[in-house]
């Protein structure tokens, strides 16, 4: 029973990584540790400058 929960909490983990659902705790964790002297951006704002992003910097595919 334990191996068939940690085989699903790895599963979870897998695909919120993939679809992107753990991106600001990411980028929260990663901004604690690089700028720790920065306040970071709300949730709000981290999602706005994504997609920003992405609208800005298309990608074709493989080049």
């Amino acid at each position: 029973m334990a191996t068939l929960v940690k085989a699903w909490q790895s599963f979870t983990w897998y695909v919120h990584q993939l679809m992107g659902d753990s991106a600001y705790d990411n980028y929260l964790a990663r901004h604690r540790v690089v700028h720790p002297d920065h306040e970071p951006m709300t949730k709000r704002e981290f999602w706005r400058d994504r997609v920003q992003f992405d609208e800005t910097n298309h990608s074709t595919g493989c080049c």
